[in-house]
């Protein structure tokens, strides 16, 4: 399962790093408007988020990086990336900043205040999904926030994967009843925390 879900997620974002190599294309985003909402709901999963420590999983080139320091960010990062050409990139764009070719399975229980995980279920399936929360859940001191595409969404791409938010949700009651659903933001998409405090 992973296998195939790592494989495909490698030949989609590095042939995107390689045609487009900056900006939101590099890391296959439709456009950098819905990137930056989605970074700005993401980051509103707790008030404290700008200065505490963040993991952020599937970093790309480090767009999130951009977002949270140009908001004044004091606090720790670290992003991942599977693609060590994401991290090659991520470290020249920002090098005072951490970046690590990882796995979410790296890293210790309760390591990090927030964990993110933004664009990096569209080449997904559910089970790669639910893994990945469940990964981040374990990890995270404070929460989790992720978001993906929605299977609510009345357009969809047949190539990516579009999760149910019903399902979604159920699976995260497994883990907490703190829960805070978004489906408000974008027609295609939703983004759930998770709190662990």
């Amino acid at each position: 399962m992973f296998k195939n879900y790592h494989e495909r997620n490698r030949l989609v974002y590095l042939e995107s790093l390689r045609v487009h190599r900056e900006g939101h294309r590099a890391v296959n985003w439709g456009s950098e408007t819905s990137q930056q909402k989605r970074f700005d709901v993401l980051t509103k999963i707790a008030n404290d988020v700008f200065e505490s420590s963040i993991l952020d999983v599937g970093c790309g080139i480090g767009h999130l990086v951009d977002f949270i320091l140009a908001r004044g960010f004091s606090g720790t990062y670290l992003g991942i990336d599977l693609l060590e050409e994401m991290i090659v990139k991520a470290k020249s764009r920002h090098p005072k900043m951490s970046f690590e070719n990882n796995s979410i399975q790296d890293y210790k229980e309760k390591s990090f205040d927030y964990v993110f995980m933004s664009g990096i279920f569209t080449v997904a399936n559910e089970e790669a999904l639910k893994f990945l929360i469940m990964e981040a859940f374990r990890i995270g001191k404070k929460g989790v926030a992720f978001n993906t595409l929605s299977a609510w969404a009345n357009e969809k791409d047949p190539d990516e994967y579009y999760a149910e938010p019903g399902k979604i949700l159920e699976f995260c009651f497994t883990l907490t009843s703190k829960i805070v659903l978004r489906h408000d933001y974008l027609p295609h998409d939703f983004t759930v925390y998770l709190y662990n405090t």
